[in-house]
C-alpha cells in the first residue's frame, strides 16, 4: 500500500501567528471557500490564510512561465502564498481555482495617475 499523505487542517490563527504574519508580510487575508453548495444552510467552508506574492516570487514564477512550465509556476505560487489552511481541499479543482483567484486579487497592481506638464 502507498503512503497516505497527511494534510494540515485549518485552526483559527493565534495572536502569535497573526503578529508573525504582520511582521513578515505587508498583506495577508483569511479566506473561506464553500466546500459544497453555498446556497445550503449547513454549507461548510475550507479556510485558508494567504499572502500576496513578493517581487522575488513573481520573478521565479516568470522564469517557469517562460519555460512553459505552468504546473511548476502554480506549485510555487501555492506553496509560497498559502500560509495556513485546509490543504486537503485543494485537491478539489473548484477550491484550488478559488484560492488561486484570491491570491491573484491580492497581487493586483495599483493604477498610477499620469500628470501632464
Amino acid at each position: 500500500m502507498g503512503k497516505q499523505e497527511e494534510y494540515e487542517t485549518y485552526k483559527p490563527l493565534t495572536l502569535e501567528q497573526k503578529k508573525e504574519l504582520e511582521g513578515k508580510y505587508k498583506r495577508f487575508k483569511e479566506i473561506e471557500v464553500p466546500i459544497g453548495d453555498e446556497d445550503e444552510l449547513d454549507c461548510e467552508y475550507a479556510t485558508f490564510v494567504i499572502v500576496a506574492p513578493t517581487r522575488e516570487l513573481l520573478y521565479i514564477i516568470s522564469k517557469y512561465e517562460k519555460q512553459n512550465n505552468l504546473k511548476k509556476a502554480n506549485e510555487v505560487i501555492m506553496k509560497n502564498c498559502i500560509k495556513y489552511g485546509d490543504m486537503e481541499y485543494l485537491e478539489d479543482d473548484s477550491i484550488y481555482f478559488a484560492v488561486t483567484a484570491a491570491i491573484g486579487e491580492m497581487s493586483q497592481v495599483k493604477k498610477a495617475r499620469v500628470k501632464k506638464h
